[in-house]
């Protein structure tokens, strides 16, 4: 990815908000002031960006001079150096200090910097929620469900902008993966998930991996009166697994990290990545963890977890729930080259990943994901795509939109039991609505029902397809 691209991706972690369809009908003197912050946090977060790119190339100077020097001292011990050699290690000591005092005026720079965009922070959260109370779903009630029920939400984010956060209860147990898509989206997801937990515990947190619109809603945001807490921050957390490699550096992955690193310093919270599970190398991590009545979450093996990939959705924490005979199958963002090792990997081990009655669509329903290799090893029964039916977020193309064409005809010969959370009315207008809304995969001694806040409504019954895709 470009300098430009990944400062496109730091900018736009403060950028969008669940209430932008509200700002649609604020009065325009506050959408040209919150047009006016943002363009600022733009322009900050680039600088930012640009300065810390510095400071990492001087830092790998600095590191290449020391040991140069150190080799150098090596070479020629103090008694037997020449005076060009004192010279050049004097040459060597003096460009290291230049460098270090470089470094040091950045480190503050960046610092002033970070003060200004957290400023920054307050002023956009202050005017993104300033009528966030009246939006309430206060008349929403949880659905209720018999005893021994295990249910898998799936749910809508509260912007534009297509990300993942699913919300696993089984009693007293739950486990909530990624959440996504952005900062603000982190008050959607607190309050869907306290109306449904009764001890203000989360057991086990997964992010899958280092982007935004899958760890944005994780750390809290703002400061005082502003202060909007993330996931990390609302509940009590006690395991919280990630990935194991990234290449990313932005603000969202250092906010995510510091977070959780926060957590484990101060609090009983516990930190494993995926292939410490996988391994079972740190004490207390788990391949599989007991979710109770007959339900386990068994980490699956990625080779992305201990190998490079130049696509960041590779190195996505991939995981089964286990249910009494069931399972169901979640791989984050994979894309096509990690399900072919996933796949190869389970059917070199244990004869194949066998069939998963639910699977939530990889990378929300991109043509990059979901590959054939997969589909046909698993034979999914159910199928739920996070994300926003004719999103321009990543294309203009309408074919290349999630759900892309291309992943719709790689799913026909398997389903027809196909939901999506969102949909795009006016992409640039800010404008977006429920498809099925959250999405409630529920299943009681067996028996699978399907809950959704909007309707019920298949993939290919609603308009929205029939009007932009074709079952085939």
């Amino acid at each position: 990815m470009s300098k430009a691209a990944v400062a496109c991706v730091i900018c736009a972690f403060l950028l969008v908000s669940g209430y932008f369809v509200v700002a649609n009908f604020w009065p325009d003197e506050e959408e040209d002031e919150l047009e006016r912050l943002l363009g600022e946090m733009d322009v900050l977060e680039t600088e930012f960006r640009e300065l810390y790119d510095e400071q990492f190339e001087l830092e790998l100077e600095l590191e290449e001079l020391n040991e140069e020097l150190e080799e150098l001292k090596e070479d020629h011990p103090p008694e037997t150096r020449l005076p060009e050699i004192e010279d050049k290690i004097e040459e060597l000591r003096s460009d290291i200090k230049d460098l270090e005092d470089k470094i040091i005026a950045l480190t503050e720079m960046l610092e002033d910097l970070r003060k200004k965009i957290l400023e920054l922070e307050d002023r956009i959260t202050a005017l993104l929620n300033k009528d966030a109370e009246d939006d309430d779903d206060d008349d929403y009630v949880p659905p209720t469900y018999e005893s021994g029920t295990l249910s898998i939400h799936f749910l809508e984010l509260g912007n534009k902008y297509t990300g993942d956060c699913i919300y696993i209860k089984n009693g007293n147990v739950e486990v909530i993966v990624d959440a996504g898509s952005r900062t603000t989206s982190a008050k959607t997801i607190v309050d869907y998930v306290g109306k449904h937990n009764d001890d203000g515990i989360i057991e086990y947190v997964i992010a899958t991996h280092a982007h935004q619109d899958h760890i944005a809603g994780f750390y809290s945001t703002g400061t005082g009166a502003n202060r909007v807490l993330g996931v990390l921050d609302a509940f009590n957390i006690g395991t919280i697994i990630d990935y194991p490699m990234t290449n990313s550096t932005t603000v969202t992955k250092k906010n995510y990290e510091d977070t959780r690193d926060r957590l484990v310093e101060t609090t009983d919270t516990v930190h494993f990545t995926a292939l410490e599970c996988y391994k079972e190398s740190k004490t207390g991590a788990q391949r599989i963890y007991d979710l109770g009545d007959g339900v386990e979450l068994e980490i699956l093996y990625n080779y992305y977890y201990e190998n490079k990939s130049s696509s960041e959705n590779n190195y996505s924490v991939c995981f089964r729930i286990l249910n009494n005979g069931q399972q169901y199958l979640f791989t984050g963002d994979l894309e096509e080259a990690g399900e072919k090792r996933l796949v190869d990997y389970y059917e070199k081990k244990e004869g194949g990943l066998g069939k998963c009655v639910l699977y939530k669509a990889g990378h929300h329903g991109s043509t990059t994901s979901s590959g054939t290799d997969l589909l046909g090893a698993i034979q999914p029964d159910y199928i739920i795509i996070t994300t926003c039916a004719g999103t321009a977020e990543y294309s203009s193309s309408n074919l290349s939109q999630f759900p892309t064409q291309i992943f719709i005809s790689r799913i026909v010969p398997y389903t027809t039991n196909v939901y999506v959370t969102t949909i795009i009315h006016d992409y640039s207008g800010n404008k977006f609505g429920s498809m099925n809304g959250n999405i409630i995969f529920a299943v009681t001694a067996g028996e699978i029902s399907i809950e959704c806040s909007n309707n019920d409504t298949i993939l290919k019954d609603t308009d929205w397809f029939k009007t932009n895709r074709t079952w085939a």
